[in-house]
């Protein structure tokens, strides 16, 4: 329904302005692809719409953008008839050095990969130097930066969320932010803002708490022409201390600069998977599983050792495995590995050193209990795993979270609505509410806590049907209780009084994926890097749907520097 009023009040204003569709085309879009694919890409936001017959998709896309029928009018006034039937096309070069940053960008490959002699015969692309690579890719990461601040101020409203997390390695310190909305057709967007590197030194000492995390947030925003106490409408990250002060400071600064009236609260989402692993490590704790759990640690750790781990090689293939308190799943991976084990510990001939730790047959049960138990742990954390079009929602969430306290209800201190934990539980609840359709039942808190939301003037937004879960996923615990609150969802269909609230991220998840890039990237040999380029590399692989080929030719027309390419 909102659709089809948006394309009408589009349509009118082109009859209105003397234009037709194919007007939009050649002022908004380029056609690339074959001929035969009918693929056409915006100038402004880089996205790509397939029109085979008709212009609604591309008109409709062209009115999300400000002062649209002006630039319709001036391409109009500068274009000749033929312009939209030229296909442009990218000049060899251009393609060649497109496909060596590629390949190094989404490949993990060192800078030198391009100069590798054997790299160099075994491939089909034209060789350059690694001077050239460099140049290029540093051409094309200032491009991007160019491409992402144009999109985002092109939303409108220009209402976002910020998903960050922080990471230290060594002597590193990593902040990732990544900056999410809904577009208007309702699909979620989230590129990356920066992932700052900062080394520590002897002569500066590194501040870690909210205050300089707010001034590394303002700054990264100013780059992209945004503001953190205008623009932001909520933040999502860990349940730590110093998150939540961070998002306090925010709120308190905005209160400050317009009364009580006009302000807002800008809320902290507390990241559900580690809300989740703080459950799930309180039913490890408990006393009855505990002990046990110990004793499996410290036989692994025995079976570790050089001796030992020869006599198992003689009875099994599998290898001991210990607790990492890094690893969410490490608990679960080393009850499971001894299951495996156990059946050859007999006839390994261990010493008493061994033997002493080796559980009961009562235990034995016992550890087969807290794997079946564990079950709905794991299933849930795989779920909160989902990215993309099949990520999670708030709601969806809600409903593991009420599943698990259901099966344990010692879980409910960490994963209940209203827990101690959680920065702003009328947020959560009001969003998770909303986006089950069921906005009736909010409470005076719930309205002001998501009023921000709410759409301005005299705009009104019919809620889809949202996206159906990824039919090709197996079917589980926790695709079982997200399949639920769906079918409860399309029971409710209505007029929906706020902004799509789709794009509210109940996890920190994708920051942790990019810290985990990052080590890749920086192995051992690669310890030298520069932290610009690292960040570079990091940037330009989140945001690949900012740059392709055309990129790399305006690069190469702009730049009047000759290669320095070695044959």
């Amino acid at each position: 329904m909102s659709d089809l009023v948006t394309n009408i009040l589009a349509a009118s204003q082109l009859k209105k302005g003397g234009l037709c569709g194919n007007d939009v085309k050649i002022a908004f879009f380029n056609r690339i692809g074959n001929l035969d694919e009918y693929l056409f890409k915006c100038k402004e936001c880089e996205r790509v719409y397939k029109s085979k017959s008709g212009n609604s998709n591309l008109i409709n896309h062209a009115a999300s953008h400000a002062d649209w029928i002006d630039k319709i009018v001036n391409a109009k006034s500068i274009g000749g008839p033929l312009d939209h039937y030229i296909h442009r096309r990218v000049s060899p070069k251009a393609i060649n050095l497109f496909r060596w940053i590629e390949l190094c960008v989404m490949n993990d490959e060192p800078f030198e990969f391009v100069e590798n002699e054997y790299v160099r015969k075994n491939s089909r692309n034209e060789s350059i130097s690694r001077k050239t690579l460099v140049k290029y890719m540093e051409l094309v990461h200032r491009k991007v930066e160019l491409k992402l601040k144009a999109v985002l101020n092109a939303v409108n409203p220009k209402r976002f969320g910020l998903v960050f997390d922080s990471w230290t390695c060594t002597s590193d310190h990593y902040t990732a932010i990544f900056i999410t909305w809904t577009d208007k057709m309702g699909s979620v967007q989230m590129l990356n803002l920066s992932c700052g590197v900062q080394q520590e030194s002897e002569d500066d000492e590194l501040a870690f708490d909210a205050e300089a995390m707010g001034d590394y947030f303002v700054d990264e925003l100013q780059n992209v022409g945004l503001n953190l106490f205008e623009h932001i409408d909520f933040v999502t990250g860990d349940n730590c201390a110093v998150n939540k002060r961070f998002a306090t400071l925010i709120s308190n600064r905005i209160l400050r600069e317009n009364g009580s009236a006009k302000s807002w609260c800008v809320p902290l989402v507390g990241c559900a998977s580690h809300r989740l692993n703080l459950a799930r490590m309180a039913f490890y704790g408990n006393p009855g599983n505990e002990i046990v759990i110990q004793k499996i640690d410290m036989l692994m750790t025995k079976l570790r050792t050089f001796k030992n781990s020869a006599k198992l090689r003689k009875v099994t293939n599998y290898c001991p495995e210990n607790n990492n308190a890094t690893r969410w799943t490490s608990t679960s991976a080393a009850l499971e590995k001894f299951k495996k084990i156990e059946p050859h510990l007999p006839t390994a001939r261990f010493g008493e050193d061994v033997l002493q730790f080796i559980p009961t047959a009562l235990e034995s049960n016992q550890i087969s209990s807290i794997i079946a138990s564990d079950q709905s742990f794991a299933s849930a954390s795989r779920a909160l795993q989902r990215g993309g079009n099949n990520h999670l929602e708030m709601v969806h969430v809600r409903a593991l979270f009420d599943k698990l306290i259901m099966q344990h209800p010692e879980s409910a201190e960490k994963l209940s609505p209203t827990a101690e934990i959680i920065h702003s539980p009328a947020f959560e609840t009001a969003v998770c509410k909303v986006q089950s359709l069921d906005e009736r039942s909010l409470n005076v808190n719930e309205k002001k806590a998501v009023r921000r939301f709410l759409i301005e003037d005299d705009d009104t937004v019919e809620n889809s049907d949202e996206d159906e879960p990824n039919e090709d996923s197996v079917t589980d615990w926790a695709q079982d209780a997200i399949d639920d609150t769906e079918a409860r969802k399309r029971q409710r269909m209505f007029l929906s009084k706020y902004r799509s609230m789709k794009h509210v991220s109940p996890t920190s998840n994708v920051c942790e994926r990019i810290f985990s890039r990052a080590k890749l990237i920086m192995r051992p040999h690669r310890k030298h890097m520069s932290p610009f380029h690292l960040e570079m590399l990091i940037f330009l692989r989140c945001n690949k749907v900012l740059w392709d080929e055309t990129t790399v030719e305006n690069c190469t027309s702009e730049s009047g520097e000759p290669d320095d390419d070695i044959a």
